[in-house]
This record gives structure tokens, sequence and C-alpha cells, in this order.
């Protein structure tokens, strides 16, 4: 390959902060990058983990109608290397690119593709990476019972493993939530020892939220979930909740993820506003003083030339989102995404460039 995803993440390298993405760490994420290539993804995160000891730093990355085309094996140009082409998790993901491409249902229903890399000290460099299914929301919230059954079999066909009582459980638990609820995104872990399906819900509440999951078949201690929420809730200024996601293998397993969305508009100037929520999540152990500071270091926004195209893009950096993991029994674990997403900049009379950043992009995982 002539240009990597790695050359790509030179722009955003003097903006990491070291408080939470160390030497050792950008060093594999960008390893990784450079096994990938440029045109595969429009975006990716650095996932942080806000606990006080060092910890690897995960990589996601978002893939659009270009880069469907790469991991389809269709871009006669540009194609994934060996061993990746071959490896049975990547074949998956090259048959639901080529479905994604022909299937006019799929194309309708979803929007773009992340793909999750858990990087493990001592791990393989490219480790095989989990698959988000970012659905077109316009689409399926129209969606009856029997679409979603068809839409949910076809990808568990493309995405599996998923046994049928997986499956039965998904469908119940998408049946099952209230009215308002939303679906932005469906997960399979390919890259675990353990591959459950994850569903996501937005449009709920945090005081809502215990309810809904346990309409959805969760049985865990709603009333640990409940205290954490509440607890975050005491400062006044947590934002609202994005998205929830929980696991499902045969049955819903107790570990549950709530992810708050920062504001974005104050970010290109590189401004986080939701500072009084970080610092809150210090005084509750949820996050390190070191970590927090590197929170609010990383947005802003960056106009340069990648190094695979030949026009100038607008790279865009924002803290996304802060996610709290709860498992019943055990201490709960915060974790910050860094998100950086690239347009070509359209020019005004002035001759100026200007970001073109239609595409939202809540956190997939």
């Amino acid at each position: 390959m002539k240009y990597t995803v790695a050359d790509t993440m030179e722009v955003v390298r003097d903006a990491v902060p070291t408080g939470l993405v160390d030497a050792e760490a950008w060093r594999a994420v960008r390893t990784l990058g450079g096994h990938l290539p440029a045109a595969l993804p429009q975006a990716f995160y650095l996932e942080c983990r806000l606990r006080a000891e060092p910890a690897p730093v995960d990589w996601i990355v978002r893939v659009e109608e270009a880069g469907r085309e790469i991991l389809a094996g269709r871009n006669p140009r540009i194609r994934l290397p060996e061993p990746l082409a071959s490896s049975p998790v990547w074949a998956r993901i090259a048959r639901f690119c080529a479905a994604w491409t022909d299937e006019p249902g799929l194309r309708r229903a979803v929007a773009n593709l992340w793909l999750e890399f858990d990087l493990a000290p001592g791990g393989p460099a490219v480790p095989e990476p989990s698959v988000f299914v970012s659905t077109d929301e316009r689409v399926v919230r129209s969606f009856t019972a029997g679409e979603w059954e068809g839409f949910v079999g076809r990808l568990m066909a493309l995405l599996g493993p998923g046994s049928a009582d997986t499956r039965r459980t998904l469908q119940r638990a998408i049946a099952e939530r209230p009215a308002g609820a939303r679906i932005p995104y469906l997960g399979f872990m390919l890259g675990r020892a353990v591959q459950p399906v994850r569903l996501y819900l937005a449009g709920v509440g945090a005081g809502a939220l215990p309810s809904v999951l346990g309409r959805a078949g969760w049985r865990g201690a709603a009333h640990e979930l409940e205290e954490l929420l509440a607890r975050v809730a005491a400062a006044g200024e947590a934002p609202e909740v994005g998205m929830a996601h929980l696991d499902l293998d045969g049955e819903v397993l107790p570990r549950v993820g709530v992810e708050y969305t920062l504001r974005r508009p104050e970010q290109l100037r590189g401004t986080v506003v939701e500072t009084g929520f970080l610092d809150h999540l210090v005084a509750l152990g949820l996050c390190a003083p070191q970590r927090r500071a590197g929170l609010t270091q990383w947005s802003g926004h960056t106009v340069a030339t990648l190094r695979h195209e030949l026009w100038q893009s607008v790279m865009l950096r924002r803290l996304n989102c802060i996610k709290l993991v709860h498992e019943p029994g055990r201490v709960p674990e915060a974790k910050g995404y860094l998100l950086a997403e690239w347009r070509q900049a359209v020019r005004r009379k002035t001759g100026m460039a200007q970001p073109s950043m239609t595409h939202a992009s809540p956190h997939a995982t």
C-alpha cells in the first residue's frame, strides 16, 4: 500500500493528549493504522480508559461507501493486505459489504459501518475487529416487526455467529422497546473470545433507563445502576444520555454501557463546555485527575491535504462521549472517546476553507 491510515493519523499527532494516550499506546494504534489503506475510513476513535493505571487504547474506524468497496474486494486498485484478506472474520466483513452494496434493503437501512480493534498488551498488531452496523434512522424508525425480523436475521446470517436463542432474545428486546426509543447500532463482537450481539438504544433518559432495559430482558442489579446514574447526575451538570447498550448471548448479559454525549459546536473551536461534569467524574473516582486533564486537550480542527487525496480536508477533533460501564458487583468503569473525522473542505468566496461536517458520528461501541 502506498498510503495507509497511519499517514492520516500524523495530521493529529500533535493534538493527542499524552495524559490519555501514552507513547506506547500511540505506537500500537499507529502500527495498526499502517496495515490498513488510507481510503478505508472517514473517521476514527481513540477509546481511552479513564482509570489511573496505564491501560491500552482501543481503535475504532468508520467505513462509508469508498471503504465498503475496499472491504468487499471490489476496488480494483486498493485491497486489504494479506493475511487480513483471507482471515475468516475479515471474510465475513467482506461478505457483508458485498451484500450491503448489492441488496437494496441493506443499502437503504445501513448508514455506515464501524470496526473496533481491541489492542491488548502482547496481542497481535492487527487484532480481528468487532463490527458495528449503523442504521439509517430515517428508514428503520418506520420498520414493522416483520421488517425488523428480516433485517436482524440478514445481519446475523452475514456477520454471525449468533444462536437461535440470541436471535429470539434480540427480536424480543427490539419489540419491547418503548415508543420513541431508537436503535442506532447493532454490534457483532467478532474480536472477542465470547462473541455476543450488542443492541444499542437511544432516546431513553437516565431516569427511565433501568426499567427500559428490564423490558428488553436485562436482569441485572437495577438498584446498582440506578444508584450509579443518580451519583453521576448529582452535580446537576451531567449531559443527556445519548445511548445505552446491552450484550446478548442466548440471553441478555448483565453488563451495560451508558454513554453521555457532549456538545459539539463549541469543540470546533477547541472548547469542551462540560468541564463540571468531568470534574464530577474525578470526584466520584471514575476518572483519574491526569486523565481528566487530557479530555479537554483534544478538541479543535485542522485543515490539511491528506497524503492520499488531492484536495484539502477539514479534520475535526472532539471528545464525543463519556461511557460508563456497569456490571453488577464490579467497580464501574469510565471511558472517553476521542473522535477524528474528516471531510473535503468547502471554500467560501474569501478563499478560506470551512468545515463540511454534515455527517453525524455518534459513538458506536
